[in-house]
């Protein structure tokens, strides 16, 4: 009896326990996969907004920089004595 004991659980349980392991382990895997999908597509979107405002800021920097040349010309000019209004 202890015989055939060993034999069905060496044969027949360990077997079917692995392949319980392994499916449960591969459901885990998908259940992630499809979790994490949503945050993947919503990164590709925030990271579409922050190029559009790294773009806006750059724009922005350009006219910013054109003022302050404006402004060291005109106090430039000021220091040479020749007063621009």
């Amino acid at each position: 009896m202890n015989e055939a004991f060993y034999t069905i659980l060496l044969f027949w349980l360990i077997p079917v326990g692995m392949a319980a392991l392994f499916l449960f382990v591969l459901f885990v895997i998908v259940l992630l996969l499809i979790i994490r999908r949503p945050r993947w597509q919503q990164s590709q979107q925030q990271s579409a907004e922050e190029t559009r405002m790294i773009q806006t800021m750059s724009q922005q920097l350009s006219k910013m920089e054109e003022r302050v040349e404006a402004l060291e010309t005109i106090l430039s000019d000021h220091r040479q004595g020749g007063e621009v209004r």
